[in-house]
C-alpha cells in the first residue's frame, strides 16, 4: 500500500478512497450430523462463536445439520453466502459453507470424481470465493488412511490443483484429513502438490484427539494465524488467519 506524503502538492480533482484488502478468515470442521445427540445446542454454541469472532469471512466443514439455519441467523453479520450442493450420486451436500461481511465477485464448486467407504454418500470437493480480490478456497479431503483411502485422497488433490490452478492470489483453508503429525512429509507432499505453501507451521492445528487435519496455506499472500480451542462445541479446533494482501482497492 504507497505510503501518504506530507509535503504539500498541487490540488488534484478528488479520488475515491482506497483500503487494504486484508481478510481475516476463522475455519472450523463443526462436525455436525443429523443424529448427533447435542447438534441442536452445540449449533447455537457455534453461531454465538461465529458471530462474535470478529472475522471477515467464515468458512466451515461438516455442516450436514442445520445450514439453512446457520445462514439465516448469521445473515446481518454476513449477508454473502456461497455452500455446496446435492450431487444426484451422494445422499448428502458437501457440508461446507463460506460466510462473508464483504460481497462474494465470483465463485466455483468443485465435486470430486471419487470417495471412498462413508465419503461416497457425501458430495466432498471445494468451494471457491473470490472476496476482495482474494480467491478463499474451502475443502475436504477423503477421510482415513487405509490404502484405497489414501489413493482417492491423492486423485482429490489432483483435482483440487486443477480447480486453484487458475487463481493466482488465493487461500486454502479446510480438513485435508492427513495428520501432519503423524505424517509430516505427506503434509508437506499434499501443499506442494496444490501449488501452495504454509503460513508458519499452519498445519500444527490440533483436533481434540491431537491429530493435526487443518490447514491455511496461501499462494501470493502471506499471513499468520493463531489455534482457537471449541471447547465442546466441536472435535477440531478453529483456525483465525489474518491474511495480508498488498494490492489497495477503491471503496
Amino acid at each position: 500500500m504507497n505510503s501518504s506524503r506530507v509535503r504539500r502538492r498541487p490540488k488534484s480533482p478528488p479520488r475515491s478512497p482506497s483500503r487494504r484488502c486484508d481478510l481475516k478468515i476463522l475455519q472450523l470442521n463443526v462436525h455436525l450430523f443429523p443424529w448427533s445427540r447435542d447438534h441442536q445446542s452445540r449449533s447455537d454454541d457455534l453461531i454465538k462463536f461465529f458471530s462474535t469472532s470478529g472475522a471477515d469471512v467464515v468458512c466451515v466443514t461438516e455442516l450436514w445439520f442445520g445450514a439453512h439455519d446457520f445462514k439465516r441467523r448469521l445473515k446481518k453479520i454476513y449477508p454473502f453466502s456461497l455452500q455446496t450442493r446435492f450431487n444426484l450420486q451422494s445422499l448428502w451436500h458437501g457440508g461446507m459453507i463460506i460466510l462473508s461481511k464483504f460481497p462474494i465477485t465470483d465463485f466455483d464448486r468443485l465435486t470430486f470424481s471419487e470417495g471412498f467407504h462413508a465419503d461416497v454418500l457425501v458430495s466432498k470437493g471445494a468451494l471457491r470465493a473470490t472476496i476482495r480480490n482474494i480467491d478463499v478456497f474451502l475443502t475436504h479431503l477423503q477421510a482415513h488412511d487405509t490404502p484405497m483411502a489414501v489413493g482417492v485422497r491423492n486423485l482429490q488433490l489432483k483435482e483440487l490443483r486443477k480447480f486453484t490452478r487458475k487463481s493466482k492470489k488465493f487461500v486454502l483453508v479446510g480438513d485435508l484429513n492427513i495428520d501432519a503429525l503423524k505424517s509430516p512429509s505427506d503434509a508437506k507432499l499434499a501443499l506442494r502438490s496444490i501449488g501452495v505453501s504454509e503460513f508458519q507451521i499452519s498445519n500444527r492445528i490440533p483436533t481434540h484427539e491431537k491429530e493435526f487435519l487443518d490447514y491455511v496455506a496461501g499462494k501470493n499472500v502471506s499471513g499468520t494465524y493463531e489455534v482457537l480451542n471449541t471447547g465442546s462445541m466441536s472435535d477440531h479446533f478453529a483456525t483465525f488467519a489474518r491474511v495480508k494482501n498488498n494490492e489497495t482497492m477503491k471503496q
